[in-house]
């Protein structure tokens, strides 16, 4: 693709939503294409683990769809924390209304920080792939980030994109990483902590911009309001990003009510 180098200049582009955004979209395109970095639109990722019955959180995210065509949306489902060995109707019915609006579903599947059996995890990637074979991916919890583990999450994500020519991997340390992980999977979610994280917590998070920033993403929760400019400055270190509202024991069973505000934020950000 031509990658349009902004300048504070130009008037005319759709997203010029006022000068602290258009200085902070400026710099961040510049820098990427001055670190030679593969550009990549952020996406809007949902770890939707709700059961769908009834399916009003999955429509609400299928929806998103409609408000936003362009903007790429991955959910994760957690039927049973990835171990069943059968399609639930339920969500048969949540995945065909989210596939059909053209979501990309990825599995949830637990990996213990590197202690639970491949074997057992790739089984599990099997039974995604069988009973609930519109998954795009799969969703790796309980990721690890201290060093001894790199070959194991690689091997998951070989087997997955190789094996089972699924698309997407998504890593769960919930927490910083050190480099030798970055690359075992697709994406490493590096934040996942009660309020927003300032954009110097994520630049360190992330190495300072070193990698293509869809090797990271941040799902903060107990957020109560976003704005525009708060989630822009963000999105620049990362390309997969979700906030909620909701807060523990378990932040992901609930939506926000400003989730279209944030993915009209997400789809418009260059």
């Amino acid at each position: 693709m031509t990658l349009k180098i902004l300048n504070n200049s130009d008037p005319g582009d759709a997203d010029h939503v006022g000068g602290n955004d258009w200085d902070e979209s400026a710099r961040a395109v510049n820098e990427m294409v001055a670190n030679n970095l593969t550009y990549q639109k952020p996406a809007l990722y949902v770890p939707l683990f709700i059961y769908p019955s009834p399916l009003t959180a999955w429509q609400r995210v299928a929806d998103l769809k409609t408000l936003v065509p362009q903007l790429e949306i991955i959910a994760t489902m957690n039927p049973n924390n990835g171990d069943f060995s059968s399609r639930d109707a339920d969500f048969a019915n949540g995945i065909t209304i989210l596939d059909d609006a053209g979501v990309k579903v990825i599995g949830y599947v637990y990996t213990g920080y590197g202690t639970r059996a491949s074997g057992t995890v790739q089984g599990c990637i099997d039974n995604y792939v069988t009973y609930y074979p519109e998954v795009r991916g799969i969703f790796f919890d309980e990721m690890d980030n201290v060093t001894g583990h790199e070959t194991y999450y690689s091997n998951l994500n070989t087997y997955t994109h190789t094996t089972k020519g699924l698309p997407i991997t998504v890593g769960n340390p919930g927490t910083t990483t050190i480099a030798s992980y970055v690359g075992t999977l697709d994406t490493l979610l590096i934040y996942e902590i009660a309020g927003l994280p300032s954009p110097a917590t994520l630049s360190a998070a992330t190495f300072g911009g070193i990698y293509n920033r869809r090797n990271f993403g941040a799902i903060p929760y107990n957020v109560a309001s976003i704005t525009t400019y708060g989630i822009r400055a963000l999105l620049r270190y990362t390309g997969l990003f979700y906030t909620t509202s909701d807060t523990t024991p378990n932040p992901w069973d609930t939506l926000p009510s400003y989730l279209e505000d944030l993915a009209v934020t997400i789809a418009n950000y260059v």
